[in-house]
């Protein structure tokens, strides 16, 4: 049981480009350190909570996310709130997460997304860095923040 809210350490923020300018989505992924560091993936008012693998952290969040993005709404009307977060490698074994890893740059060209990767103290720069870097090679419109300081009201304005 998560006993207090724990420091953002990243931000993944999507839009959609859909031909007439910027379209923000409903959904955004935040991650949190603490005991058992974890993502918190928003949409629609519904979150699930998911515990990446610590060599993967940034690419496990998005692929979750883009899981999340595509669950269908009957599915998610029926999560329950407030949900313990579930340990990805545990639940969905090493080889199904390293194929979804694999496959992030197909999937993501698939969609057309612009990526907003938000880093605050404490997140690891280099794996951001490289992640961004690998995106951005493969095409993936992918803006990278590391911030030096937290921004408190980025949680309340989202």
């Amino acid at each position: 049981m998560i006993s207090s809210m724990p420091e953002s350490l990243a931000s993944i923020l999507p839009s959609f480009n859909n031909g007439s300018g910027e379209h923000y989505f409903n959904f955004f992924a935040f991650y949190y350190g603490g005991e058992t560091p974890y993502w918190e993936i928003k949409r629609s008012g519904k979150s699930i909570k998911v515990i990446p693998s610590y060599d993967h952290i940034l690419e496990d969040g998005l692929w979750q996310m883009l899981d999340f993005l595509g669950m269908p709404e009957e599915r998610l009307e029926v999560l329950p709130e407030d949900m313990e977060p579930f340990d990805m490698l545990a639940d969905y074994g090493w080889d199904y997460c390293t194929e979804k890893r694999q496959g992030l740059e197909c999937f993501l060209k698939a969609l057309n997304l612009n990526l907003t990767l938000v880093t605050y103290p404490g997140m690891d720069l280099l794996q951001a860095a490289r992640l961004t870097e690998r995106l951005q090679e493969a095409g993936i419109k992918i803006q990278y923040f590391a911030l030096s300081e937290k921004l408190e009201t980025i949680h309340k304005t989202l």
